[in-house]
């Protein structure tokens, strides 16, 4: 009777083996299953790596024994023999313990086997990797525990279907009033270089090289398609007429459309420099369905680049402003001033005209300094702060009139105005005499000695020994 009820069992699950394969191509697999016997399994994911001949399926598994007996192996696969896994030649690495490939006798599922005992109440963890890449399907999961074999429907690999791959995009646009979210009336910029970078620490610097290139279309819509599972970040190349936009903190894993994700600058704000996104993570069946596409696409990761200030700022002037509220003092290439004529009352004034950002004073000179100003009126020292003090000699201001504030922006200007402030002059005399009584000390009756040559020599480091001849003769 029980050889009878074997070879019936037998021929039951061979008339079932066609569409339990047939199964294994379906997307919609079960993650965790129990057999009659209690035996769970819970598929734990699939792992994708490399590419080409290279290219890897990692399934993996945690089986937990039910009640006694104990299960003496495990197997994975189908009842008809699938060309991924039938053969050790599929396979390039297994976790630890006795494996087997091919059809099990026992259970007669083709496929791997896993000859690892598991006690009653225990949960072990196997995986098994697979050359190539594969999609998840419905695959066979059989038990041994004693005389019982026992069958259960897990996801597994579909061989005959690729695995689902990525896309990202979508937008760069000009966002007028810099708020960093896109209005309907702010269009798309075409033309514009986005590039894909690799961030597989997802520390928001990019790993290398970007790994692809694409431009934006009439509409200002981008797409890379099929990625893998990972971690990237996306960068736009700033076109000529453009400038980057003020945001530097939009997370792009918030999944939110039409915010600017373009936060990290990469050399000039302006055009050719690069404004790149943060780290987003993609992953497979789980990107948002609320952005036109399916949960295998996230086309939320938008760039914002802002139009270039226009540039009418100009210097009209420069001089010395009467911190009292006096005469002021205009200066041209060449003027001189003393240090009494200024004393301590003035400092540098630019006077401007049109839209200006930003003016940036550098002093060259005896005395050199330099400062941005934001905002009118544009002095140096800052914000008119205190009077210039400089020592005598030449000096060269140069001004630049900025678009942006903090010398950010178009460089609308740039002139040079020169001056000389004349070092103070001293004397020294006056008298030799003729001292009668030799006291040192002159008396009202002795006179000076008249035709005496006088000589003047320097001592530098007072020493009271000359420095080389006189330098002036009276």
């Amino acid at each position: 009777m029980k050889m009878f009820t074997r070879l019936m069992l037998l021929l039951l699950l061979s008339n079932l083996s066609n569409s339990l394969y047939a199964q294994s191509v379906t997307s919609n697999c079960p993650s965790s299953a129990t057999t009659s016997g209690g035996h769970k399994v819970v598929f734990s994911g699939v792992t994708y790596s490399g590419s080409g001949s290279s290219a890897t399926s990692t399934f993996s598994y945690k089986v937990t024994s039910g009640s006694s007996p104990n299960i003496s192996h495990i197997d994975f696969g189908g009842f008809t023999c699938m060309p991924c896994m039938d053969d050790a030649s599929d396979y390039a690495s297994t976790s630890a313990g006795t494996i087997e490939y091919g059809r099990d006798p026992n259970t007669l599922i083709c496929g791997i086997k896993f000859d690892n005992g598991i006690l009653s109440g225990v949960t072990k963890t196997v995986s098994f990797t697979l050359k190539g890449n594969y999609a998840v399907g419905t695959i066979t999961f059989a038990a041994k525990a004693g005389q019982n074999i026992e069958y259960a429907q897990i996801c597994g690999p579909s061989c005959s279907t690729p695995p689902a791959t990525l896309r990202l995009g979508n937008l760069v646009w000009l966002d007028l009033n810099g708020n960093n979210i896109r209005e309907a009336s702010e269009a798309g910029i075409a033309g514009a270089s986005v590039k894909l970078y690799k961030d597989d620490n997802k520390d928001n610097v990019a790993d290398g090289a970007a790994i692809a290139t694409t431009t934006t279309d009439n509409s200002g819509l981008y797409s890379f398609n099929g990625l893998s599972a990972g971690n990237y970040i996306v960068g736009v190349i700033i076109p000529t007429g453009y400038t980057r936009g003020p945001n530097t903190t939009t997370d792009p894993d918030n999944n939110v459309d039409n915010d600017n994700n373009a936060v990290t600058q990469i050399g000039v704000s302006t055009a050719g420099g690069e404004m790149r996104s943060r780290a987003i993570s993609l992953s497979i069946g789980s990107e948002p369905t609320t952005d036109g596409d399916d949960n295998n696409g996230n086309l939320t990761l938008d760039l914002a680049l802002c139009p270039v200030p226009t540039c009418t700022g100009r210097v009209t002037s420069l001089y010395f402003n009467k911190l009292d509220g006096g005469a002021d003092l205009p200066i041209s290439n060449g003027t001189s001033f003393s240090p009494t004529q200024l004393g301590s009352l003035y400092n540098l004034e630019a006077g401007t005209s049109g839209t200006v950002g930003s003016v940036k004073f550098t002093i060259s000179g005896p005395t050199s300094s330099s400062n941005i100003e934001n905002a009118a009126p544009y002095n140096s020292p800052a914000t008119g702060s205190g009077a210039w003090t400089g020592l005598g000699g030449n000096y060269a201001v140069n001004i630049k009139v900025y678009s942006s504030s903090d010398a950010g922006g178009t460089l609308c200007h740039d002139t040079t105005i020169s001056f000389v402030l004349t070092s103070p002059t001293l004397s020294l005399g006056n008298l030799v005499w003729l001292d009668s009584n030799v006291n040192n000390t002159k008396d009202a009756s002795e006179p000076g000695i008249a035709n005496a040559t006088v000589l003047l020599y320097a001592d530098a480091n007072n020493d009271n020994t000359v420095d080389g001849a006189a330098i002036a003769t009276t």
